[in-house]
């Protein structure tokens, strides 16, 4: 099992935010090199084959659960192309659960963890 954690929210780069493109790209990819980040503190793990990723989100609301993915997708690229696995592909990875954990102490220190699992094969 791999756990990676990256200080982003995805409610900043979720699709319902109308943002200027500008804006979007801008977060967006202060997203994805974060995460690229994280992935190289945790050692650059390389997965063997396809695998499972659940996410961890600590903010201080909940957010709504059906754009939580979209709002990772930057996250997603970071970790996962040519990162933990060759690309992010459905032949690669498989998007698990989503667990929110909420609470005040999370206001401006947002994070999601990212617990990744090798699939059986």
């Amino acid at each position: 099992m791999i756990r990676i954690t990256v200080p982003v929210d995805p409610h900043r780069t979720a699709l319902n935010q109308r943002l200027h493109w500008a804006v979007r790209a801008k977060r967006t990819a202060r997203a994805r090199a974060l995460a690229r980040l994280a992935w190289l503190a945790a050692g650059g793990p390389v997965a063997a084959g396809p695998v499972r990723v659940s996410v961890i989100i600590r903010r201080a609301r909940s957010l709504d659960p059906d754009g939580i993915w979209a709002g990772l997708k930057p996250a997603i690229d970071g970790i996962f192309r040519e990162g933990v696995t060759p690309d992010d592909s459905a032949r690669w990875i498989r998007l698990g659960e989503i667990t929110q954990e909420t609470h005040n102490r999370w206001l401006g220190r947002e994070e999601v963890e990212f617990v990744i699992e090798t699939e059986a094969q």
